[in-house]
Order: C-alpha cells, then structure tokens, then sequence
C-alpha cells in the first residue's frame, strides 16, 4: 500500500475531509493533495501532526499509529 492510498483510507475510515487535514497539518489543501497522490510525503513536522490526528481517530498510541504509518514507505 503506497502512502496515498493509506491516507485516503484512513480519511474514509474516520470521515476525514482534505480541508481537516490541511488545517491540523497546518499545510495547504494542494499538499494534502499531493499527499493522497503520491506526488510527495509530508514533511517531518507534517508526518508527526497527521499521526496525531489519525492517533485521536483510531484510538491507537501516537507510537503505534508511527509505526502503522511508515509501514507504507518506499524502502
């Protein structure tokens, strides 16, 4: 699963819009764009604010969620 995928998964999942995304990212809704796209990967601030938010939705630890995360990354 590509890190697009995942975050358009999990936006499904918890009922996520792209604009809910940007404003606790505090990025633009182009880079969450990007972001679901493959075009990119967050920044790391971005990374650590998004596995927050999913952290708050899924109810799992912020270090598993992490984890859950970079799972999805291109090694």
């Amino acid at each position: 699963m590509t890190f697009g995928t995942y975050i358009k998964t999990q936006m499904k999942n918890y009922n996520l819009t792209q604009s809910e995304i940007m404003e606790h990212c505090s990025v633009s809704k182009t880079s969450v764009s990007k972001w679901c796209n493959d075009h990119v990967l967050p920044s790391t601030l971005g990374w650590h604010k998004l596995a927050l938010l999913l952290s708050e939705k899924s109810k799992l630890p912020f270090s598993q969620q992490l984890l859950e995360m970079s799972e999805t990354l291109p090694i």
